[in-house]
């Protein structure tokens, strides 16, 4: 029997849930930054703590996190554009509805 992974912390038998989930993504530090300054940000999923839906799979709350430097210090992610933020977005969906479609 082929199992099969749900986009849920309540799988139905005999399947897996995804309870969380996450990416971080890692630039280059600014021109005007010290090279060691690689920025990353982490994008996670927190399952909604709530009751099973009826035949749906639980949506998740999307957690945006800025990792501190190597040094400590508070890190930041620089755009040019908001059109790179929806990249990161885009491709962090992407991925969840992967791995959610690859034991269909």
């Amino acid at each position: 029997m082929k199992i099969k992974i749900e986009n849920t912390s309540f799988p139905k038998e005999p399947n897996v849930g995804i309870e969380e989930m996450s990416v971080t993504y890692v630039q280059p530090a600014d021109t005007d930054d010290d090279r060691s300054n690689y920025q990353r940000i982490k994008i996670s999923t927190v399952s909604v703590p709530c009751c099973e839906e009826d035949g749906e799979d639980l949506p998740y709350y999307y957690n945006f996190e800025i990792l501190p430097f190597d040094d400590g210090t508070p890190g930041h992610w620089s755009v040019e554009h908001g059109e790179e933020l929806l990249t990161l977005f885009n491709d962090f969906f992407e991925r969840l509805k992967h791995k959610h479609e690859e034991n269909k």
